[in-house]
């Protein structure tokens, strides 16, 4: 068996690390060097064989004391590898994890089996797209089809835009829903540094409703070579009391469809979220939240 080394992010060789993520069975876009060295304060990656599989350790440093834990962002890291028993049993990768760690918050991704004290699994919808539209269509909820029908045919006074700057997203996020959510103004700033980082890479697109100059929604994707993730999304009152999000999911299916891709809505534990996401035929693919601390088990 191979051995797994702790590598620093300064000794990585990104390149091998890359190409494990990218030919891994359960690739996911937040494990990329690039999307971490924009998200983390710090990270490392404990490394199996000759980069035949990766976990990715993101840290923080706090009074001198060093603990892991997952930044915004970044839904699921965990074990990535292109062979399926490496990235399907984590325990080898979750013993190599340094003990000068004294907390772990860790989200792994859902192809991975944890079987490890205080878990959570939380929901996390995804919508497979290789279905003409009229097929993912029928698989929406009556009430969906309804909203979409009814949206569609009010769409001559909306404007689709793609590819608009994302500032006035962000500016509505801020007036609308920031104050209900755990993201502080430097969360937002490295969002948007995400988001250019991703845009440059031709990895992040958003689209937008108008209603002549006046903004009413608009969500910010980014995409891999395997799926679509739905990151960011913002809508004034009016554009919530118009269903115009919905406008513009349905608008990205119709685009996408008879694709590989696959549709991440990345979420959520919100009973009307999560109903939303349902809507739209999606099903409930989980992945595990692991908080653990260490430290506490020197006193057991």
């Amino acid at each position: 068996m191979a051995d797994i080394r702790y590598i620093s992010r300064k000794k990585l060789d990104v390149e091998r690390y890359n190409q494990c993520i990218a030919g891994a069975v359960n690739s996911r876009i937040y494990a990329y060097a690039w999307y971490l060295d924009v998200v983390a304060n710090h990270w490392d990656v404990l490394v199996y064989g000759d980069y035949e599989a990766v976990m990715p350790l993101p840290w923080k440093r706090k009074y001198g004391i060093k603990y892991i834990i997952v930044p915004f962002w970044v839904q699921q890291l965990g074990v990535f590898s292109a062979v399926e028993r490496l990235c399907r049993d984590v325990s080898l990768f979750t013993d190599a994890i340094p003990g000068y760690f004294m907390k772990i918050t860790y989200q792994f991704n859902d192809y991975n089996d944890v079987n490890l004290k205080s878990i959570i699994r939380r929901p996390n919808y995804i919508l497979a797209l290789h279905e003409d539209y009229q097929t993912i269509f029928s698989g929406f909820s009556k009430m969906r089809q309804r909203i979409v029908r009814s949206v569609r045919q009010q769409s001559e006074g909306y404007t689709i835009k793609q590819d608009q700057g994302i500032e006035v997203i962000v500016q509505e996020y801020r007036r609308y829903i920031q104050s209900k959510s755990n993201h502080e103004d430097e969360d937002l700033t490295i969002f948007e540094n995400l988001y250019q980082t991703a845009y440059q890479r031709g990895q992040a697109f958003n689209l937008q409703v108008w209603e002549g100059e006046a903004f009413l929604s608009g969500v910010v994707f980014l995409k891999d070579n395997h799926r679509i993730y739905s990151l960011f999304l913002a809508q004034t009152e009016r554009g919530k009391q118009a269903n115009t999000t919905s406008l513009i999911y349905s608008h990205l299916i119709e685009n996408y469809q008879q694709t590989p891709y696959v549709l991440d809505f990345e979420g959520s534990s919100l009973p009307g979220v999560a109903k939303f996401m349902k809507s739209f035929g999606a099903y409930n693919s989980p992945y595990v939240l692991w908080q653990e601390t260490p430290l506490l088990k020197l006193f057991n």
